[in-house]
């Protein structure tokens, strides 16, 4: 397995960091988006764990994306750089895939890996640019609505996040999430401000131009859907929340796990540790590998 990463301009603005996991005879190609406050490291680490080295030492070829103004992507999130979720999903998800075409060889199948409000854009994203390489979804923890009510939902999502979140945005320009303990990172305040539209209200409805997602979902064929999420993801992955969401795309083909002991996984996973434990390798990941392989064709 050999590690680079590369950098993609998707406009004057903004680049978007890349980081490659190749190895040296690829039967596909795996490409992950991470979620809203933080970046791709969510998928690996600098020891050579995580996801993404587990699905290259299984013969893929797997591209991490840093969105832009996190991880390595330039610049980083401040009150200059605008960056929506519009701009992604619109304009910047297109790019990036015919870049990265030029990276690998062709007739191989490609498969999409999301966490949290990562696997929200892969699906905005499919129902506006379909992608015919992209044979399979995995998604970790990913909901669209946080419809649960509990005390911790109110604290952690309404107050903390909504209310705390976006006073401390305006005030800063973007969302200093690192300092204010808000996510492992920094976001563009428009980006944040547009999740939290769509995290709110059941229409799903793109701010900038209108369109309609539930709408037109059933005029494109989206890939199957492996949806995991863990049995101690209370708020942000919350299993009625992310079978909900699953439901709302209209999926034929699709699956949803819950992780816990009772199970028989090694842990009642959580939002972060059902990526970021070691022994997820045998429970997220193996499923991961086998959702994939089955869908290789």
């Amino acid at each position: 397995m050999e590690k680079y990463h590369f950098s993609i301009q998707l406009n004057p603005r903004y680049s978007a960091a890349i980081h490659h996991f190749k190895c040296d005879k690829p039967k596909r190609v795996v490409l992950m988006i991470h979620g809203a406050v933080e970046n791709g490291r969510i998928f690996y680490s600098n020891s050579g764990k995580g996801l993404a080295p587990f699905l290259c030492n299984s013969d893929s070829d797997v591209f991490v994306i840093d969105l832009p103004g996190r991880g390595e992507s330039q610049p980083h999130s401040s009150s200059k750089l605008i960056h929506s979720q519009s701009d992604f999903v619109i304009r910047d998800f297109p790019k990036l895939i015919t870049e990265i075409r030029k990276h690998v060889g062709s007739n191989m199948p490609w498969h999409g890996v999301g966490h949290s409000w990562g696997g929200v854009l892969w699906i905005a994203s499919l129902v506006r640019h379909p992608v015919p390489e992209i044979k399979s979804l995995v998604f970790f923890g990913v909901k669209r609505r946080i419809a649960i009510r509990s005390i911790k939902k109110w604290w952690m999502v309404d107050f903390y996040w909504k209310f705390v979140g976006k006073f401390i945005s305006r005030f800063y320009g973007y969302v200093p999430a690192r300092k204010w303990k808000l996510g492992s990172d920094d976001e563009p305040i428009i980006f944040s401000n547009q999740t939290m539209l769509w995290v709110d209200e059941k229409p799903w409805v793109d701010p900038e131009d209108g369109f309609d997602y539930l709408a037109n979902i059933a005029n494109v064929q989206l890939p199957p859907v492996l949806s995991m999420t863990g049995y101690a993801d209370k708020i942000l992955g919350n299993p009625n929340d992310v079978a909900d969401f699953i439901s709302e795309i209209g999926i034929k083909d699709k699956q949803l796990l819950i992780l816990g002991t009772k199970q028989g996984n090694h842990l009642d996973y959580d939002h972060i540790n059902i990526l970021t434990k070691p022994v997820a390798k045998d429970d997220g990941y193996r499923f991961a590998l086998d959702w994939i392989t089955k869908h290789d064709k």
